[in-house]
């Protein structure tokens, strides 16, 4: 084991830690014999919130390697370390940089992160895995700020049906046709991309004005969707509307979004810094650093 999967698996331990009902009867991570610590090659049953488990083959999460999607490293299934590990991403999560920090995006790094995004989530859709919960707090930044796409808890790879039921996610990101528990594919992905690209438009919560039980009823039942903002750019405007439409089958394809971003950030270029904090506090993105391209 690399120096990396080593000081990436004591974190996930240590995130373990957190997370897991009983983390007591975890043994202290310096007396962990990390060398004998294996991959199942079975499907991996890891409680989700406490509340639900969730399966997943590790074989087929070894395959998922794209640089806008973070990588799997390694699980452990047998009690008392039950946990999947992953590489370390020291920038932290989009959502923690928008709502924690009160983090702004300026558009040409804004629309640099959306195509991070959409080509990690194009990828997915490419190997038939549909994410289910795509939000700011699963996209996180590495340490050369490129974006990646994280967090299958309730990742499922794709029937040959091409659908699925049942709901899962975050309601203030969610599709309307999971909400309802309809039959579902990679479009409900577009969807929460599109809330996902409107929370980096306008660094708010969406629907912070509701509850998410209440944002789920408006989303299914009036159409509701977020806000506009007066001066969003006009083709980012009208991806927003494309992907947040309430019929999956006429959003477009991450591809598709590639493409317009694409176009949109030729048109806008590279007019300084990408991101600021509005106070600075040390940390996560004190610096500020141009956007890449």
């Amino acid at each position: 084991m690399n120096n990396a999967s080593r000081i990436s698996l004591e974190f996930g331990i240590a995130m373990q830690r957190q997370a897991w009902p009983n983390p007591q009867s975890l043994p202290p991570v310096g007396k962990l014999d990390l060398a004998k610590i294996k991959c199942e090659p079975d499907h991996l049953t890891i409680p989700n919130g406490g509340t639900d488990v969730w399966e997943i083959d590790p074989n087929h999460l070894t395959k998922v390697q794209h640089k806008n999607v973070v990588q799997f490293i390694g699980a452990c299934s047998k009690p008392p370390i039950l946990c999947i590990i992953t590489e370390y991403m020291s920038g932290g999560s989009v959502y923690d940089f928008l709502h924690k920090q009160k983090g702004v995006f300026k558009l040409p790094y804004l629309i640099r992160v959306a195509i991070d995004v959409s080509k990690g989530m194009d990828y997915l859709r490419k190997n038939n895995i549909i994410h289910r919960d795509l939000k700011a707090a699963n996209l996180l930044m590495d340490v050369i700020e490129d974006v990646q796409v994280a967090d299958f808890g309730v990742a499922r790879v794709k029937t040959q049906s091409g659908v699925m039921t049942a709901e899962t996610g975050t309601y203030r990101w969610m599709a309307p046709e999971v909400l309802e528990h309809k039959p579902y594919n990679h479009k409900a992905d577009v969807f929460s991309f599109a809330i996902v690209l409107w929370e980096l438009l306008t660094g708010k919560l969406p629907y912070e004005y509701l509850t998410p039980l209440q944002a789920a009823v408006g989303v299914v039942q009036k159409g509701l969707r977020p806000i506009i903002p007066e001066h969003t750019h006009p083709k980012l405007a009208e991806l927003l509307e494309k992907c947040w439409r309430q019929d999956p089958a006429l959003r477009p394809d991450f591809s598709e979004i590639i493409e317009i971003l694409q176009q949109t950030a030729k048109e806008v270029g590279d007019k300084g810094e990408g991101r600021h904090k509005e106070k600075s506090s040390g940390g996560f993105l004190s610096v500020l650093r141009r956007g890449h391209h």
